[in-house]
């Protein structure tokens, strides 16, 4: 879907004429990838700026069974500004969609972040992602702001299931697996697969998948596997990428072919889903990769 570019400039409209030029060049960039980075002139502390900034993050929500559109931002710890947006698919249970909180960590993650100073919605979380973003290893001091609000992830979410994640152990910090290949591989896009595995966060399972799409022009977009101990908020490696194909400046552009890498021991698989989720965006064909620890 593309975005409202009337409604985008009304929004931009309300920067100062600086900040308008910065962002607006950002989201105009063909390469663009769902985010802005950091800048003395792109400040959130003014709350004007900020809604304006969620309201931006909000063109790409895609929510065609609510029409609840929810924007977010996670500043990371270079000062980059990443979006997120909630998108639903049409066809497939609801557990498929993401959510705007994930969709914004999910894609501080995709660009190197390994930690998130402050996060900002447009609307409360619900449960599901306050769950969710107890994976981070910062959790409990993790500043949230909602409506101009100021909060800390506990005060969300006081008592919580599962246990706090330590430095170096949660999403976005946590190292790489190293995984092997049953086949041979003879793409760029298998080994990309492989490394995205290798880099999913999957410590309640270990069944670790990577997921890449890359477009007809080329393009590559990258997912891996997020659990959550509570299990039904995990974003899953082909949510994560089509967050990532979502967000960019290439939101449209046909998908071409798409690899899914997976660890074949798991003990579960999330390939039916994946394709089920493809089908209702996409007839590009899904190569798979079996993956085994190494």
């Amino acid at each position: 879907m593309a975005l409202n570019q009337t409604h985008l400039n009304t929004i931009l409209n309300k920067l100062p004429a600086a900040l308008q030029q910065v962002v607006g060049d950002a989201l105009g960039d063909a390469m663009f990838s769902g985010y802005l980075k950091a800048s003395k002139t792109i400040t959130l502390e003014d709350p004007k700026f900020l809604n304006a900034f969620l309201e931006v993050a909000k063109q790409f929500s895609v929510a065609p069974i609510s029409n609840f559109y929810v924007g977010a931002i996670a500043v990371g710890d270079s000062g980059n500004l990443y979006f997120g947006a909630n998108m639903e698919f049409a066809g497939v249970p609801l557990s498929a969609s993401i959510h705007a909180e994930q969709s914004a960590v999910m894609n501080a993650w995709l660009h190197g972040e390994d930690r998130i100073q402050a996060l900002h919605v447009s609307e409360l979380p619900c449960g599901h992602c306050r769950q969710f973003l107890l994976e981070l290893s910062n959790a409990a001091t993790l500043p949230i702001t909602i409506a101009n609000k100021k909060y800390v992830l506990t005060d969300l979410i006081p008592h919580h299931f599962g246990v706090n994640r330590e430095p170096g152990q949660g999403l976005l910090d946590s190292p790489k697996q190293a995984l092997k290949s049953v086949q041979l591989l003879e793409k760029d896009q298998h080994r990309r697969a492989l490394n995205a595995a290798e880099q999913s966060y999957t410590p309640h399972t270990k069944n670790k998948q990577g997921f890449i799409i890359e477009d007809v022009n080329g393009t590559l977009y990258e997912g891996r596997t997020a659990e959550s101990a509570a299990f039904n908020p995990t974003v899953l490696a082909v949510t994560s990428a089509l967050n990532q194909r979502n967000l960019s400046a290439n939101r449209e552009v046909a998908i071409n072919t798409c690899v899914c890498a997976q660890v074949t021991s798991a003990s579960h698989s999330q390939s039916s889903m994946a394709t089920a989720l493809l089908k209702s965006i996409t007839s590009a064909p899904v190569e798979h990769i079996d993956l085994e620890f190494a």
